[in-house]
């Protein structure tokens, strides 16, 4: 079974809670993840310039139901990039 916390925790961010630092760095791992499948030229940098907020903006909302997704491909968010 793999370990959906990436998504948990992304999903938890954007409602509006309150995250450890620690939970924060498995969102942005999480988020960096799903970036590079929809924007495969983004680099690391160019991502963390536009925060989790552009993110939640811009590419959350064509995401969230995706299968991917919903089936934690990339779910685990215990990896950085």
């Amino acid at each position: 079974m793999l370990d959906d916390r990436g998504i948990r925790l992304i999903r938890r961010y954007a409602e509006g809670e309150a995250l450890t630092t620690q939970d924060l760095a498995a969102v942005r791992a999480t988020m960096y993840l799903i970036e590079q499948d929809f924007r495969p030229a983004r680099t690391w940098s160019g991502f963390a310039l536009q925060g989790p907020e552009a993110f939640l903006k811009e590419v959350w909302p064509r995401v969230k139901e995706q299968s991917e997704i919903l089936n934690d491909f990339y779910g685990h968010g215990a990896i950085s990039p």
